[in-house]
């Protein structure tokens, strides 16, 4: 069903890593100087909302989205 898949599931499947910045990929910082990294947490927070936003839409609110987008398109 559409409503089981979201779109960061599909993101990934094609995309691949959805991280911001190469070190966070597979979840694990893979720097060497990761833990001296003044920018780190921001990555990591902006990493967060992508994935928490992307896993909170569905592929039926995609489709939902799409057919309210045409119910509101009519000519007389």
């Amino acid at each position: 069903k559409p409503s089981q898949y979201t779109v960061r599931e599909i993101l990934e499947l094609t995309e691949g890593s959805l991280a911001p910045v190469s070190c966070l990929d597979g979840g694990a910082n893979g720097c060497e100087r990761g833990a001296g990294c003044p920018t780190l947490p921001l990555w990591q927070g902006l990493n967060k909302v992508i994935r928490d936003y992307l896993e909170s839409i569905s592929l039926q609110d995609l489709l939902d989205w799409q057919k309210e987008s045409y119910s509101n398109d009519y000519i007389i």
